[in-house]
């Protein structure tokens, strides 16, 4: 039933949860990086072998499992924005390149479902982070100015 089925998900939830807080920040990293690399791959699967609904072409079936990659770009982008802002020896048009970098792969494959809300959440993902980031004084808004035109 759907009563069973949401709590069993809500259990799965929170055991994610108390996961999360309790795993060492050493790891988020490592952690961000096969998430990016695993919503990548996932996808690549979609835009080849993907399944049609209302005209998007948005999940992978593998066997009886049913993925939307798209959710997990999400969070493997933040993961590994956050790590590259988390780098204060890059320079700012440092930081500005890989994030561009990092976010295009993506967000186009996601504008090729077409999934265009997940792209525009992912594109202000990119901007949040930029804004964010470990700017100071004028470099902050200089890479304002930058959040902006990648957002473009």
């Amino acid at each position: 039933s759907l009563a069973v089925h949401q709590g069993l998900a809500d259990i799965l939830g929170l055991g994610v949860m108390v996961w999360a807080w309790r795993t060492p920040s050493c790891y988020w990293p490592w952690l961000g990086r096969v998430t990016y690399g695993a919503a990548l791959v996932l996808l690549l699967g979609v835009a080849l072998h993907g399944t049609d609904a209302y005209g998007a072409k948005r999940w992978l079936e593998i066997g009886s499992l049913v993925l939307q990659p798209s959710e997990l770009a999400e969070l493997g982008l933040v993961l590994v924005l956050a790590e590259v802002m988390s780098h204060r020896e890059l320079s700012e048009m440092q930081r500005v390149g890989i994030s561009l970098a990092l976010a295009v792969p993506p967000i186009g494959l996601t504008l090729l479902e077409p999934d265009l809300s997940t792209s525009a959440l992912l594109g202000v993902i990119l901007v949040a982070s930029l804004v964010r980031g470990p700017s100071e004084g004028p470099d902050h808004a200089r890479t304002g100015a930058w959040a902006g035109l990648a957002l473009l």
